[in-house]
């Protein structure tokens, strides 16, 4: 097998290496796990370059990236999660992250 050329084509490798799971089921996961609705054809967009992902879906994907590559080299799950979230910008912060303005 060829080495993903980025993170999104080995969270796509990874998310579907399961016989029978398809990337429209991985896009149904990452879409749960980030709060966000997201469309397979975006998914091609972050692949091509032609956009980025949001931070958020960056984590997200690393996070299920990770311990599958970091694994295959000794490295835990929980210690590839970590390693995942400090490669990985942070969240975009909002106004008042959502929070109601103060008075």
């Amino acid at each position: 097998m060829v080495a993903p050329a980025n993170l999104i084509e080995a969270w796509i490798a990874v998310s579907t290496a399961t016989p029978g799971r398809t990337l429209a089921d991985a896009v149904r996961d990452i879409a749960a796990a980030t709060g966000r609705p997201i469309r397979q054809n975006r998914i091609y967009e972050w692949r091509d370059g032609k956009r980025t992902p949001p931070p958020n879906v960056l984590r997200a994907m690393a996070r299920v990236v990770a311990p599958r590559i970091l694994g295959a080299h000794g490295i835990s799950a929980r210690s590839a999660r970590a390693i995942a979230d400090a490669l990985t910008p942070p969240d975009k912060i909002t106004e008042n992250n959502g929070e109601p303005p103060l008075q």
